[in-house]
């Protein structure tokens, strides 16, 4: 499987039946020109934030307006140069 997707995989054990399930989740992950689009049109609003799972600090950027614009400015420099993280702290590639 490409790079591109993550698969996690989760172990449960149930009691009542003295056995394990194992289920498998597959995720696509974040794309860094997409990410880059979002943040250079949208990114006041924090939409790009919100895309890569940081939902909470790209809500606190809707509300200050980007961090008054600084916190703007460093994520597209970051998503620039290739530095930009998402939720799990991976790099947006």
């Amino acid at each position: 499987m490409s790079n591109r997707y993550l698969v996690e995989e989760h172990t449960e054990y149930v009691p009542e039946t003295n056995q394990f399930y194992t289920t498998q989740t597959i995720r696509k992950l974040p794309s860094r020109w997409v990410a880059l689009f979002l943040c250079f049109f949208f990114g006041i609003a924090g939409i790009h934030r919100m895309y890569v799972g940081r939902v909470k600090s790209g809500f606190l950027m809707f509300l200050t307006g980007g961090f008054f614009f600084l916190g703007w400015l460093s994520d597209l420099l970051l998503l620039i140069v290739g530095e930009f993280k998402d939720k799990d702290g991976r790099i947006v590639k």
